[in-house]
């Protein structure tokens, strides 16, 4: 009895699991529920097989009980085929032209819907049993749910310095509708009605192992779609504790669920310990000087950040011609500045050191809240009168702890947690899936509005805008197939959402300091993200212009070019602080040429643009650092 009970488990999970694989996203968590269908079809055959070579009479007499039990259940099994027939007509309208993937889903949702109605034929009795809940065994399947759900707790905790409230709501809500939809409504029911635990216990397992793959694949670099076979092994693990802990009483079972959510969870509350209040930051910034506090002449100022746009040199060293949209930005009265690097390699260390005037990285949460318009640079032109906006691609670039520190500001509310829930269970997370909120024509849509209205503001007016074009790969650790290509198309975004922002910018061109710029290079080199475990004679000049290097072009209302010396992005607005004051004594605070080397290995650096360390050390960054105009 016990083996027909775990034939029917592996036919009818099985086919959910290739239900729920064909509904997720490309990625790790795909490939590895495709080793556990595989793996769970082999020992359904297995059993079968010897199953019937020791009894073959065994199967006629299955057959021969359905044909009586259909008799009786004509009704039931009417309503099956109808249902049935429904769900394939509407799934072939929704899934993609994929013939081999299309016969897989159908087919599953066949199988499952056979095994729900074998069930349904066959222990009717118990089915009635089952809906009066033990409520020993049910809270068993409340604390297993509860379980599973450690993983995402802990991912919210590790994260709130990203993920605003709200997200993290929303997202515990998702995953804890997806473990009681799994556990309780599907699993615990039909444990109950086969009075066995195996559903419950194995797609627990499944569960807590989905929800914890974006932290596996993070922390170890081996796991890639391409090498998912050991995780069965670790699931495996898994299984067997959880099949130990379920059976252990009610009391042991809450009691361990307690000391892991405690081991897991507590230690990430902790705050770090460089976490240096933002005050005592602002304190330390130039732009809270008592000596610069006054602007002498005060035009509009719009900052607009093209993520991961490179420098013209590194462009030409991956032979990728620029040139059409550059002679646009010489048409138009722009000036060039080639040679920058910034001191950060990812957005937050760039612009929040950007809006300090330092070469200093502050963390997430103090990164965000700088961004989020309460930088000492912002307080500055707060005190001269201006009006201040940020507009942003999603709520990445905002503080969720406190409300943006702009007069205006887009998006007032934004939501990723759909996204992150999507990207959570494809196993591995990319810059992407916290970047990207709203549609990009909505964001695109508030920015030329604003850009256009500048000219028509009574007092002057400052904005950051930030957009994810061109911006960089995915992060993954290696490489994908087509992704230099791809970025490359992102390129042509970037530069045609640029020209569309300076066209829109006409009317503003005699009153306002227009900056383009990147914050970080689009990391296309060697594995396309961190190389800090790389040996230091592997890297190059390319490598580290790829990873700093920034686009950076001014046009000013009198089309002076501004002193741009030392050229580290980190000083460009105390040297648009000398250009508004015509003063030349805050360049005394200009920072030297250096780079936090969060993505490269600690022995290298670059000082006033010499390379330190690596194939390159003792040469010149980049070889062209003059300006380019017209």
């Amino acid at each position: 009895m016990l083996k027909i009970k775990i034939l029917y488990f592996l036919f009818i999970n099985t086919s959910l699991l290739a239900i729920f694989r064909f509904l997720i996203q490309e990625g790790i968590t795909k490939q590895f529920l495709e080793l556990v269908i595989g793996a769970c079809f082999i020992v359904f055959a297995s059993i079968l097989f010897f199953s019937l070579v020791k009894d073959r009479n065994s199967i006629a007499h299955s057959v021969l009980a359905i044909k009586n039990l259909y008799q009786s259940y004509k009704l039931i099994t009417f309503s099956y085929f109808v249902i049935l027939s429904s769900s394939i007509v509407f799934l072939q309208f929704r899934i993609e032209s994929n013939n081999i993937s299309e016969l897989v889903l159908l087919s599953s949702v066949f199988l499952f819907f056979v095994g729900l109605y074998l069930i349904t034929i066959f222990k009717a009795e118990n089915i009635q049993e089952a809906l009066n809940i033990n409520k020993s065994n049910i809270s068993k399947a409340l604390i297993l749910s509860i379980i599973s759900l450690i993983p995402i707790i802990r991912y919210c905790v590790s994260n709130r310095e990203i993920l605003f409230r709200s997200e993290m709501v929303y997202l515990v809500f998702y995953f804890a509708l997806t473990s009681f939809l799994v556990i309780i409504l599907y699993s615990f029911i039909f444990d109950s009605i086969l009075n066995i635990s195996i559903f419950q216990v194995f797609n627990t397992s499944i569960l807590i192992f989905i929800f914890e793959m974006p932290t596996i694949s993070y922390t170890y670099s081996w796991v890639k779609p391409n090498n998912v076979n050991i995780l069965l092994g670790i699931f495996l693990i898994i299984f067997t504790f959880a099949y130990l802990i379920f059976n252990s009483s009610l009391r042991q079972l809450t009691l361990f669920s307690v000391i892991i959510f405690f081991i897991s969870v507590v230690p990430n509350l902790a705050t770090e310990g460089e976490d240096i209040e933002l005050a005592n930051i602002n304190m330390n910034s130039v732009f809270t000087n008592s000596d610069y506090q006054s602007l002498k002449t005060t035009p509009s100022i719009v900052l607009l950040v093209y993520d991961g746009y490179p420098q013209l040199e590194t462009l030409e060293n991956m032979n990728i011609d620029n040139s059409e949209h550059i002679n646009f930005l010489l048409d138009q009265k722009f000036t060039i500045y080639n040679g920058i690097y910034s001191h950060g390699s990812y957005t937050l260390a760039t612009m929040s050191g950007l809006f300090q005037g330092e070469t200093d990285t502050y963390g997430e949460k103090n990164g965000r809240l700088i961004t989020g318009g309460y930088s000492s640079f912002i307080n500055l032109l707060n005190d001269n009168e201006y009006f201040t906006a940020g507009i942003f691609t999603s709520s990445f670039y905002l503080p969720p702890t406190a409300a943006p520190n702009y007069d205006y500001y887009y998006p007032v509310s934004a939501n990723r947690s759909s996204n992150i829930y999507k990207s959570m269970l494809r196993g591995k997370q990319t810059f992407k899936d916290l970047i990207y909120a709203s549609p990009h024509i909505n964001y695109l849509e508030q920015k030329r509005n604003f850009l256009g209205q500048i000219h028509e503001y009574d007092d002057p007016v400052f904005l950051y805008s930030h957009t994810y074009y061109p911006g960089h790969t995915q992060n993954s650790g290696q490489c994908l197939d087509g992704e230099f290509e791809d970025w490359k198309k992102d390129l042509k975004k970037g530069n045609m959402e640029m020209r569309e922002d300076v066209v829109s910018l006409k009317e503003s061109f005699e009153n306002s300091i227009i900056i383009l710029i990147g914050d970080h290079g689009p990391f296309l080199t060697k594995n396309c993200t961190s190389l800090h475990d790389y040996p230091p004679n592997e890297i190059n000049r390319q490598d580290i212009q790829d990873r700093h290097g920034t686009f950076v072009a001014i046009r000013t209302p009198d089309l002076i070019q501004i002193d741009f010396d030392k050229r580290i992005l980190q000083n460009l607005f105390i040297y648009v602080h000398s250009y508004l004051n015509n003063d030349l004594s805050i360049l005394g605070e200009i920072n030297t040429e250096n780079i936090n080397n969060s993505h490269l290995p600690s022995s290298i650096n670059v000082i006033d643009n010499k390379i330190i360390g690596g194939i390159n050390d003792g040469q010149v960054l980049f070889k062209n650092r003059k300006n380019l105009s017209k």
